[in-house]
C-alpha cells in the first residue's frame, strides 16, 4: 500500500479538480447536467459551448451596466461621528498587524493604491530588521500617523 503525505492528497486532489471542471471525469452532479443558459434573444442554447458564449454575453452586459447613481448622492449619505475616543496613535506592533490582516485583490480605495502595496512596506518580520525595512515601514507609518490625526493624507510622499 502507497503511504501518501498531505502535500501528495493535495496534489492528486487539484489535479482531479481540474480534470473534473474540465469535464474529463464529471463532477459530483454528473457529467453535463449544469442547465443550457439561454441566448441573449431568449432562444434555448443546444450545446455547452453555446451556452458558455450566450452565458459569456450576459455576464459582460451585466459587469458594463451603466449606473444610476449620481454623485449628488454621495453628498448625502449621512457621514461618520468623528470618534474621539481612539485616543492615542496604534503604536508599530498594531500597524504591522493590521496591514497583513488587509485582504489580496480587493478593491482599492480613492487613491487607488492596493493593499499589496503596503503590505510589501511592512514586509515580513525578517524584512523589518533590516535598514531597508524599517526605512520602507516608516513611509507606512508616517502615511498612518498623518491619516490618524488629520483624517486624510497629502499625495506628497507618493511623488
Amino acid at each position: 500500500m502507497l503511504k501518501m503525505d498531505g502535500t501528495m492528497m493535495l496534489y492528486i486532489s487539484t489535479i482531479l479538480s481540474i480534470i473534473a471542471f474540465l469535464g474529463g471525469l464529471g463532477n459530483a452532479r454528473g457529467a453535463g447536467t449544469d442547465p443550457f443558459f439561454s441566448a441573449p434573444d431568449g432562444t434555448p442554447t443546444t450545446t455547452r459551448m453555446g451556452s458558455n458564449a450566450a452565458m459569456k454575453v450576459h455576464r459582460q452586459h451585466f459587469f458594463n451596466m451603466p449606473t444610476s447613481a449620481q454623485d449628488s448622492t454621495l453628498d448625502e449619505v449621512r457621514q461618520r461621528p468623528e470618534r474621539t475616543e481612539l485616543g492615542d496613535k496604534p503604536d508599530d506592533k498594531e500597524i504591522i498587524r493590521f496591514t497583513r490582516k488587509a485582504k489580496y485583490k480587493k478593491s482599492p480605495g480613492d487613491n487607488n493604491i492596493p493593499a499589496e502595496f503596503w503590505k510589501v512596506l511592512v514586509g515580513s518580520d525578517k524584512d523589518l530588521q533590516s535598514e531597508e525595512g524599517q526605512q520602507s515601514f516608516g513611509v507606512w507609518r508616517s502615511v498612518v500617523y498623518e491619516l490618524w490625526e488629520k483624517g486624510s493624507c497629502s499625495s506628497d510622499w507618493l511623488q
